[in-house]
């Protein structure tokens, strides 16, 4: 980095005095820090986002552990140095302050600059990428495999390796983006944003970048033999791991199968930086058209690239990209966009509009702010690997999928069945993907680890042999002692010592584990979904009577999202919630005080011994943790040992139950009812999980209708008065249900128990 900031430095000082206009203010030089922070959209360095729109370059790589490898690792270094060398440093170089008298153009030029620099850094990166899969990496398994006396780049199923076959078509997209990016530091070389001129490079290369088609065409082909030989070759796989973990250093394990999404995505970024460049142009300026030129030229070849691969076009990435704020790096090689859309989400009080992206490792949640992009703060990314999902199959919620994460659990509703299944099934897919991507890679850290586990082990006894030659009459007494030490040592330290009564102490005088607290099960840290609040009108805890009003107020609990009222709600610390104090429900504050008891609901890592012996815990999230008293963070509820209603018990013993929409006159009124097996009564509640009817009827003796409508079906239950008069009316109880399958059941059980009215023809 010396090196490129000294170059950097002489040349940048050469070409301001050769470039040095007379009518022009000089420049100061300010660090690339100073430039404000609209114009990093590019790359936000926020902690904890990683939003570049290129993969960061190789550096600080380690040398292998034999002589082959660190040539290989030499190479990589001499190589990273070339590139540095052909950029001029210029991808480093500071940002100059413009200084035209005018503070608002000062700004656009510094922000123009900073843009032309950019072409410059994702360009490098892609071309030391080309580097590393075309050269590096067949030479790096060629040399493992010699040190293990066979030939890993052998062919593969009767065709030739596939490590090679990618080396033959990056060989030959290496030139012309070799090309480019002389072209491009040549011109951010002698950069001067009054004077801009990236346009016309751009737009001249944006036809050659179709030399990549070749590797496109191919890319599942490839994608698909690379998985194959490291599932059925575990020494060919070794040595990919050890590519990737020891030279390759581009993100995560398994970064060689993902980032061959590189050359694809690399069609997206130049349209991305070219939109950015443009922006700062000034309006009707000729570098303001060429650039406009250049970037239909790039659509127009990344749409026809698209479109024969059957992915998402520019247009739809780039758009999407804004509507992330530039926070999210829809680019991240592996990273696939398959589904998006509009959907609804239950809230606890309404439905309320979210906009769903599904990616092959993650899952979208979004607020959209009014205008139509994403608030970052209000919405939620959801890693496949750690979600849970499921179609809810009752007849009124078959649109609904609920999710279910450690960092947001939802139910989220579609527009139809189908969609819902659609959406389901695309998941499914992306999770069973991510699931195996991470198992392989798993199994290789697994194997890498082991055999770095039997090199050190050869070493130890190596060394201890050397030793015994040395001193081999108190080897058996120095060792016996220090095996007994070393033992003692990790006896002591690996499970902390509490030997405190219960009723003094916040843990009990069971023996702690290993780890400091139990085997941590899926609803421990998963989130819970809360019942919505219209589906009750009373509390759900067995024995509690509390109607929720005014005065009697609805309360969810955070550990299982249960409707309860104020005198079955308690407090106590929740691990989905870093242990923070919540408001939970009576059953799930039984099982949390039972676990705290036992001394295994805090880890080890989150107990503090005080001087006096007592114990502390931390809570709360790394950056605002705090150290309390674990009794403090319970309060038993007023209804203590209530447990939860068994909501189920009403549907299991119906005929047929689901919502429907009582009629009054003109008016209707949503309900939820059921016919009860056991006397044939019809029962209609206020609310679906209501343990208390506002209507019973036994329906037996009545006559039924049924009409087809346009929002559902109508059904009328008739009871025609036995004594006939001139005033006599029909008993009618009518109701609507609007969902096709529920009021097939409907039919079904009416026809079942009841007869149908002679005097009215069904249209079911």
């Amino acid at each position: 980095m010396e090196t490129m900031d000294t170059q950097y430095n002489h040349h940048s000082n050469k070409h301001s005095q050769q470039h040095q206009h007379p009518q022009q203010l000089p420049r100061r030089q300010s660090n690339i820090d100073e430039i404000p922070a609209d114009v990093g959209k590019l790359r936000d360095n926020r902690k904890g986002r990683h939003n570049s729109l290129f993969v960061s370059p190789t550096s600080g790589i380690s040398s292998a552990s034999t002589d082959d490898f660190s040539r290989i690792t030499s190479m990589t270094s001499d190589r990273s140095s070339i590139i540095t060398s052909n950029s001029g440093g210029s991808s480093d170089q500071q940002i100059p302050d413009y200084e035209t008298g005018n503070e608002e153009n000062d700004g656009r030029l510094k922000k123009l600059h900073y843009a032309a620099v950019e072409f410059l850094k994702v360009q490098s990166n892609y071309v030391q990428y080309l580097k590393e899969m075309a050269v590096l990496y067949p030479e790096y398994m060629e040399r493992f495999g010699k040190r293990m006396n066979r030939d890993l780049l052998a062919p593969h199923n009767g065709h030739e390796n596939v490590v090679l076959q990618i080396k033959k078509i990056m060989v030959q997209i290496l030139p012309i983006h070799e090309m480019l990016l002389k072209e491009i530091d040549t011109v951010c070389s002698n950069w001067d944003s009054r004077q801009p001129n990236m346009s016309k490079t751009i737009g001249t290369f944006a036809d050659f970048l179709k030399c990549c088609q070749p590797f496109l065409d191919n890319k599942a082909d490839f994608l698909t033999k690379l998985l194959q030989l490291r599932n059925e070759d575990k020494e060919f796989d070794e040595a990919t791991y050890m590519f990737e973990t020891e030279v390759f250093k581009r993100g995560k394990k398994g970064a060689v199968i993902q980032q061959l999404d590189q050359v694809h995505q690399n069609f997206m970024r130049y349209k991305l930086l070219m939109l950015r460049y443009s922006e700062y142009l000034l309006e009707g300026s000729e570098e303001k058209k060429r650039a406009e030129e250049a970037i239909a030229k790039l659509e127009t070849v990344t749409q026809a690239v698209n479109q024969k691969m059957g992915l998402p076009t520019t247009e739809e990435l780039t758009k999407l990209y804004y509507r992330f704020q530039c926070q999210f790096n829809v680019l991240e090689p592996g990273r696939v966009l398959i589904r998006q859309g509009e959907v609804m989400k239950q809230t606890r009080k309404e439905e309320q509009p979210r906009f769903l992206v599904l990616f092959t490792d993650c899952l979208w949640i979004c607020r959209v702010s009014s205008s139509q992009q994403f608030e970052m703060n209000r919405s939620y990314r959801i890693p496949l690997e750690y979600m849970r999902f499921e179609r809810m199959e009752a007849d009124e919620y078959v649109r609904c999928l609920m999710v279910r994460s450690k960092v947001k659990s939802a139910v989220i509703i579609f527009g139809s069945e189908k969609e819902r299944n659609q959406w389901a099934d695309d998941l499914t897919k992306a999770q069973f993907d991510r699931k195996s991507y991470k198992r392989r890679q798993s199994t290789a850290v697994q194997k890498h680890d082991e055999n770095k586990l039997k090199m050190k082990k050869l070493m130890m006894l190596s060394e201890k042999n050397s030793d015994e030659e040395i001193q081999r009459p108190s080897t058996i007494n120095g060792s016996s002692r220090s095996t007994s030490g070393s033992h003692d040592e990790d006896t002591s330290s690996s499970v902390p010592v509490t030997p405190l009564d219960i009723g003094d102490a916040p843990f009990g005088d069971e023996e702690i584990p290993r780890n400091g607290s139990k085997k941590q099960t899926v609803a421990d840290v998963i989130k819970p979904v809360w019942l919505p609040d219209n589906i009750s009108n009373e509390c759900l805890m067995e024995g509690c009577s509390t109607e929720f009003n005014l005065i009697n107020r609805r309360h969810h609990c955070r550990d299982c999202g249960w409707l309860i009222c104020k005198y079955c709600k308690g407090q106590a610390p929740l691990a989905k919630f870093e242990y923070s104090k919540q408001n939970v429900c009576s059953e799930c504050y039984d099982r949390q005080f039972e676990i705290y008891k036992a001394g295994t609901l805090f880890p080890t890592r989150n107990i503090v011994i005080q001087s006096d012996g007592t114990h502390l815990v931390k809570i709360g999230k790394r950056d605002r943790q705090e150290v309390v008293d674990p009794r403090s963070l319970f309060k038993h509820p007023t209804n203590l040992g209530f447990r939860h209603r068994n909501v189920e018990q009403k549907r299991a013993g119906s005929i047929v139950f689901g919502r429907i929409f009582m009629r009054h006159r003109k008016s209707e009124q949503l309900r939820h009812a059921l016919i009860r097996r056991e006397d044939l009564k019809l029962v209609v509640y206020k609310a679906e999980l209501d343990s208390k009817p506002i209507l019973e009827v036994l329906i037996y003796g009545y006559l039924y209708r049924e009409t087809q409508l346009d929002d559902g079906w109508l059904f009328e239950l008739v009871h025609r008065n036995q004594i006939k008069t001139d005033d006599a009316k029909d008993e009618v109880i009518a109701f609507r249900v609007d969902n096709n399958t529920s009021a097939k059941k409907w039919s079904a059980a009416l026809a079942d128990k009841l007869e149908m009215d002679p005097t009215h023809r069904s249209t079911f």
